[in-house]
């Protein structure tokens, strides 16, 4: 269990490392997401709202809501465990 939590009202928790997740040309009631994991979590995330990160492993993001700006959102990660 990574231990990760959602966050949609605020900047972030304390005591954890969090990554915002937002489209920057999209709806504008993402700008307070985030995803965030404990401070020792083994996963580093960054987000993408422009396509993939080289050397990264990315996972797709969809907004089905909003097919037109959410095509190239990716979350991505370097980590020493196996998502």
């Amino acid at each position: 269990d990574p231990d990760m939590k959602w966050i949609f009202y605020k900047e972030k928790i304390d005591n954890m490392r969090c990554v915002q997740v937002h489209e920057i040309s999209g709806f504008t009631s993402w700008y307070d997401n985030y995803l965030c994991v404990p401070q020792d979590s083994p996963y580093y995330f960054q987000w993408s709202s422009a396509g993939e990160i080289e050397n990264e492993e990315c996972l797709q993001w969809n907004e089905p809501e909003d097919p037109d700006t959410w095509h190239d959102n990716f979350l991505c990660t370097h980590h020493t465990k196996t998502i």
